[in-house]
């Protein structure tokens, strides 16, 4: 109750809405549901270094975002190639986490 003595109204709908427009003007061209093999690479940049397995699970909620935003069409191996690394900075002040996206149908590094 507030100093009305009225119920107070929250949030008007908790689920997030679909954004047919997509995250970014001009993104990837082409025919719908056939966007390319997208690579996504992750480097965390921190003081403190994560073991593998923690490393690998702390993007998760960085795909998902990738995916709910139209940048990926999915997060499974079929339709990225994931790169995940670290790199160790002197402050925390260097924080950050830096997403690179690239399409294309090779994986990074392979040439034809």
């Amino acid at each position: 109750m507030n100093e009305n003595r009225t119920a107070p109204k929250g949030l008007p709908n908790g689920k997030p809405e679909l954004n047919t427009m997509g995250a970014l003007a001009g993104g990837v061209q082409g025919k719908t549901g056939s966007r390319p093999r997208a690579n996504v690479s992750v480097v965390r940049c921190s003081t403190r270094a994560l073991d593998p397995d923690n490393l690998r699970g702390s993007v998760k909620a960085i795909l998902d975002c990738l995916r709910n935003c139209g940048l990926i069409t999915d997060d499974t191996e079929a339709a990225i190639s994931l790169d995940v690394s670290q790199k160790k900075v002197a402050s925390r002040k260097d924080h950050k986490t830096l997403i690179t996206i690239e399409y294309g149908t090779l994986p990074r590094g392979k040439s034809s």
